[in-house]
């Protein structure tokens, strides 16, 4: 369980988190941030292509779709959102549908 006093919440409950490069904070539920934090997502989180990102290696492009990553999507899928606003990271705003990426998002972070 997070500390209220380590992050803000907003009306309806969700986290808000802080973006490295951005004015405008992402949302997302508590359960997912934590699952995120336990399989070693790492803060801070940036935004870059209008995506919320987090580092996963040293490389320059070594950045993990956290969208991606909430709802765990594999190889050809991806995700869109259902109010058009890629910072709503709660669960009920993501979509998982047919797409192109090459590999699970999560197992970007084990190497």
């Amino acid at each position: 369980m997070l500390h209220s006093t380590e992050f803000d919440y907003d009306d309806s409950g969700a986290l808000i988190v802080s973006l490295a490069n951005s004015s405008d904070k992402a949302r997302i539920d508590e359960v997912d941030f934590e699952d995120l934090m336990r399989i070693g997502v790492k803060l801070p989180w940036r935004v870059i292509g209008n995506r919320v990102v987090a580092r996963c290696g040293s490389g320059r492009n070594d950045y993990l779709s956290i969208a991606r990553a909430i709802l765990d999507c594999g190889p050809d899928t991806q995700v869109r959102f259902n109010d058009g606003c890629p910072f709503n990271l709660t669960r009920e705003n993501l979509i998982r549908f047919d797409g192109f990426a090459k590999q699970r998002t999560r197992d970007r972070l084990n190497g």
